[in-house]
């Protein structure tokens, strides 16, 4: 569904040597650098940025942009030099507070170190992307045309359904049911100290990213991956990547003083593997967050009393608890398009979902839904086609955690979808934090509900009493009177 307005693409076409190009550019900052560029192209002065520009556009190479504080460009600027990163910075004059830099897509591991040693996260900054195509003159305008409306989306397939909100369109591009869940079996395929060095780091990172490349190569490597995801203790994405490729084993790791918090101990004879342990520092007056490399160590390598195992949940209590305070309506409906098993709509965050599904069919279904809703950012530019393999994914993720069969997914597929690991490794690892964040939501949505407390009645300290009652009185007849005086004259003694 496509209920959120998307940043509008933009495309520029400009010639260099007398070759025509056609640069489509992506994002929230499209507007702003299309004017940039098509500006800067055309202003016959010689200027520095200029030529940095020309120079890489000259290169055709995909290009992607991030923000950065404008009071932070000269950190910037040296941490960039150092990672012999190529960049044009564009300012908006308009809001000089924020600042987009340029670089090549190619250099987005470098970017990634560079705002991590500025402290800035690096998936808020990226702001866009932009690739630069060769196109002969006469057929420009109309290959530009159709390349936008193909990544746009707009050209895609939608039914209208009337509900009681109205009428809803249902995208059903082509991709729709491959992300369905059936009960029909899919063939399986076969620091501790933060100084201790930059190179370590980069050392680390280069790892993570080979890990995230690797989890892609078909389906069946994908699963392995996700079966550990959804065995293994809460992470971060480049934690769960990193103890993936030392130990796929281990299921809840953690930092030695955090175990030590526990009072547990390390085995004698174990080793632990490389790990990032979050951290809190001071600077320039302000709190900030950041990550030491150090070791982790998994429960299995820790004294004291192994944790509790989980208990089994049928799958009856597992729908219930799903369902149970969901932030999010739940619609059952009998009139959803045939491919369509259940769709969340952001603009009546609802889930509507098939009547007449098995059991395990609409759990899945529901998670799916249920993750597509959690990476709903609620800006409106929520794209189901931008989060539905990642849902799907998460989906699989709460049924294998739970015991839920999962013979109806096809992670060939989505393996297939990202190039079987080609992708940009950052890209690579923003899939799978996606699949974490959903994930991990419903998960704690349904932990937190098994866990609570039944109501338990405990007296009233400061309890409301009931009205007080005032008895009303009523005259008495004339004769109850007399009557009266009659007997209490009769009980008095005789004189």
């Amino acid at each position: 569904m496509n209920y959120g307005a998307e940043p509008a693409d933009q495309v520029v076409r400009y010639s260099l040597e007398g070759m025509e190009y056609s640069l489509k550019i992506t994002g929230n900052v499209a507007k702003h650098v299309a004017i940039f560029i098509a500006a800067a192209l055309k202003d016959q002065k010689k200027t520095r940025g200029k030529t940095r520009l020309t120079r890489m556009l000259k290169e055709q190479r995909p290009m992607k942009f991030f923000t950065v504080p404008g009071d932070r460009l000269k950190e910037f600027a040296k941490e960039a030099k150092a990672r012999g990163i190529l960049y044009v910075v564009i300012k908006d004059k308009v809001n000089p507070d924020q600042t987009e830099v340029m670089v090549f897509a190619d250099d987005a591991a470098k970017m990634n170190r560079v705002l991590d040693r500025m402290n800035l996260d690096f998936v808020k900054a990226e702001s866009g992307s932009m690739v630069t195509e060769a196109v002969e003159k006469e057929n420009a305008p109309e290959k530009a045309e159709n390349q936008m409306e193909k990544e746009t989306g707009e050209n895609v397939r939608t039914e209208t359904v009337v509900l009681p909100e109205g009428k809803i369109e249902f995208e059903l591009d082509d991709a729709e049911d491959m992300f369905q869940i059936g009960d029909e079996a899919f063939p399986e395929g076969n620091f501790t100290q933060a100084q201790e060095g930059q190179q370590e780091r980069e050392e680390v990172w280069a790892e993570v990213d080979s890990q995230a490349q690797g989890v892609f190569q078909d389906g069946e490597k994908l699963k392995g991956f996700l079966d550990f995801m959804a065995e293994c203790n809460t992470q971060r994405t480049p934690n769960l990547l990193l103890i993936y490729g030392q130990h796929p084993d281990f299921k809840v790791v953690r930092s030695y003083e955090r175990w030590r918090e526990e009072h547990r101990s390390v085995k004698a004879g174990e080793h632990g593997i490389t790990y990032m342990i979050s951290t809190e520092y001071e600077k320039d007056g302000e709190m900030r967050r950041g990550y030491t490399i150090g070791k982790g160590f998994d429960i299995s390598q820790m004294s004291g009393k192994p944790l509790e195992e989980r208990p089994q949940r049928s799958l009856t209590e597992l729908i219930g608890t799903v369902l149970k305070d969901q932030s999010v309506r739940v619609q059952i409906e009998d009139d959803l398009p045939d491919k369509v098993q259940a769709q969340y709509n952001p603009r009546y965050r609802t889930i509507y979902i098939r009547n007449g599904m098995s059991e395990v069919t609409t759990f899945h279904a529901l998670n799916r839904e249920l993750a597509c809703a959690a990476l709903d950012q609620h800006t409106g530019t929520y794209s189901r086609q931008k989060v539905s393999a990642q849902a799907y994914c998460a989906a699989y993720v709460i049924a294998k955690r739970y015991g839920v069969d999962v013979t109806g997914f096809n992670l060939e597929y989505i393996a297939q979808r990202n190039e079987c690991g080609k992708k940009d490794p950052q890209e690579l690892r923003e899939f799978l934090n996606d699949v974490r964040q959903a994930s991990y939501s419903i998960r704690n949505h349904i932990e937190r509900n098994f866990g609570a407390k039944e109501q338990e009645y405990i007296t009233d300290e400061f309890a409301i009493g009931d009205p007080v009652k005032i008895p009303e009185t009523k005259d008495e007849k004339p004769s109850e009177k007399a009557s009266g005086k009659e007997k209490k004259a009769k009980s008095q003694p005789e004189r």
